[in-house]
């Protein structure tokens, strides 16, 4: 074999290698922005769906909102968390009395009053999820939300 096909055959082993490589981390981009695992194709049952309120504790199935407001910052944001419809009373959905728990701050355990609300830090890595980090409520940081 002549030095000139086997560079060509080289070559082309190299570029294939490259093609590979580079469509299974585009395509690792892609599952990861948006949220799809292949390993996790199971049935889910309604009980596992959803996430619970980080004041109140109640099971939100999915969909369900929790009521914040964002103050957009340069570093990162600002949360206020008043709750979900079980819990916070000004909800527009408000079902009090589907309540079993009182509104509790996740930082200190206190209960949160009528009118208090969580403080967090919202970070929005690109290629991550949004991190939100709870440092208080109206309680034990009193005049910094």
């Amino acid at each position: 074999m002549s030095t000139e096909v086997l560079y060509a055959v080289i070559f082309i082993l190299v570029l294939s290698t490259l093609a590979v490589l580079l469509w299974s981390w585009k395509n690792r981009d892609e599952n990861r922005i948006s949220g799809k695992n292949e390993a996790a194709d199971e049935d889910f049952s309604p009980e596992s769906t959803g996430t619970d309120c980080p004041l109140c504790g109640e099971h939100l199935p999915r969909g369900t909102r929790v009521h914040s407001v964002l103050f957009p910052g340069k570093e990162f944001d600002l949360m206020r968390i008043y709750g979900c419809r079980h819990c916070w009373e000004g909800h527009a959905s408000a079902d009090l009395s589907a309540s079993r728990n009182s509104r509790r701050c996740p930082s200190c355990g206190e209960t949160i009053p009528e009118g208090g609300y969580v403080m967090a830090q919202v970070y929005n890595k690109p290629y991550r999820k949004t991190h939100v980090h709870v440092y208080g409520c109206t309680v034990c940081k009193p005049g910094r939300g």
